[in-house]
């Protein structure tokens, strides 16, 4: 067990997170962390890192994914998918609809998370867009419909510096109809790929061949091109009711002058900064922090206050996901 607010990540990886939110086996956690940098690592590699026996290495990750504690699966860039405007916006609601709008919020295709929080604002809604014309149908054809939202604080994403998707509230996932119609650096043949990889990322490449109509070749290469060109990753997604990670939290930073490309190399480095982008509109720097309750994420925001540069810290948490798809992300 360590420190959570005093912890940054170099030399540090995800099984430290786990184990410190629940004591589990060390060497699932060496072994959910290995496929967390690389889904499709072979048993036989996987047991040579871990010294085990293959026939282990199948038992355990069998296990963990029979049991829903982690999924293999594949996660899509969102700019390579078509998408470049990532925003994030704060909602604010009449009390007594906050759960009915976030459910109608959760019905569109293009939010890909919704939070019901405590704070200022009483949602959070992080969404994608191709463009400026379409975000603004979006925000006048389907937001201002919505009965019960009073304002809105609109945070768009201009650089992502990390965006760590690989801890989710369940796998329990939508068709995501936005890919098929995205414009984007996918073929159809890739997005079929995709697909397959989102169910089982270690799955044959030969079986996706035969679902596919393509050969074992093709398959191979096209996927190690998305991967080399970081359109995808193919990774081990934990699953959060299995542990004690369950708080969410939102930070809005506003710096000094001048300091903005130390403040981002400092925070990225710790470990429960999940998401982290320069933001235009409702403050300069966003972070969302997973920890394991309110003492560490207390000790979190005290650490983070006295990184210089900062001026000052607005803290929202999350009390509910409602929708959550990890599937999306910014690989950088």
């Amino acid at each position: 067990m360590y420190d959570a607010g005093l912890v940054v990540n170099e030399g540090i990886s995800d099984n430290d997170m786990i184990t410190s939110f629940q004591k589990i086996d060390e060497t699932d956690a060496k072994l959910i962390d290995l496929l967390e940098q690389n889904g499709r690592t072979s048993n036989r590699e996987l047991a040579h890192q871990l010294d085990i026996s293959e026939k282990s290495v199948a038992t355990r990750l069998k296990s963990l994914v029979d049991s829903h504690k982690i999924k293999i699966s594949a996660i899509v860039d969102i700019h390579a998918a078509g998408y470049d405007l990532i925003l994030t916006i704060g909602v604010r609601t009449n009390s007594r609809y906050t759960r009915k709008v976030a459910e109608e919020l959760a019905k569109i295709d293009e939010v890909i998370s919704i939070v019901l929080m405590a704070g200022e604002y009483n949602i959070e809604m992080m969404l994608i867009s191709p463009d400026h014309l379409v975000l603004h149908n979006f925000v006048t054809k389907k937001l201002s419909k919505l009965k019960g939202i009073e304002s809105l604080s609109v945070g768009l994403a201009l650089q992502v510096e990390k965006f760590q998707t690989n801890w989710a509230p369940h796998f329990s996932y939508t068709d995501l109809k936005i890919f098929d119609k995205s414009l984007s650096e996918f073929d159809n043949v890739n997005k079929n790929i995709i697909k397959e990889l989102w169910n089982d990322a270690r799955t044959s490449f030969q079986s996706i061949a035969n679902k596919l109509s393509l050969s074992e070749a093709t398959v191979r290469m096209r996927v190690r091109k998305m991967c080399a060109n970081k359109n995808i990753k193919i990774t081990a997604m934990t699953n959060m009711s299995f542990h004690q990670a369950g708080l969410v939290a939102f930070l809005s930073i506003n710096i000094f002058d001048n300091v903005q490309e130390r403040i981002l190399d400092r925070l990225q480095k710790f470990v429960f900064v999940r998401f982290l982008a320069v933001v235009l509109g409702r403050c300069d720097i966003l972070a969302v922090v997973l920890v394991k309750d309110p003492l560490e994420l207390s000790r979190i925001i005290e650490k983070i206050n006295n990184v210089p540069g900062i001026n000052n810290i607005t803290v929202a948490q999350g009390l509910e996901s409602i929708k959550y798809d990890p599937r999306w992300t910014r690989i950088v």
